[in-house]
């Protein structure tokens, strides 16, 4: 992203009082990102469209 990066986004919306579900998808560590800025789930680069789809499925299910 140009201007800033996942944290910010995450913290940016968690700053604002949204609380909608967030799965970070990288490729850098990406377990432990999402253990420290406590997003509801996380998917690891590469990833296959099944394995996108079923995470963002677990989220849906979550807030359902």
């Amino acid at each position: 992203m140009p201007v800033m990066d996942g944290y910010g986004f995450y913290r940016g919306l968690r700053e604002r009082g949204y609380d909608m579900p967030v799965l970070i998808y990288s490729s850098n560590n990406v377990r432990g990102m999402a253990e420290e800025v406590g997003a509801d789930g996380y998917l690891s680069k590469p990833s296959s469209t099944d394995e996108v789809v079923a995470a963002v499925r677990g989220l849906l299910k979550k807030v359902a």
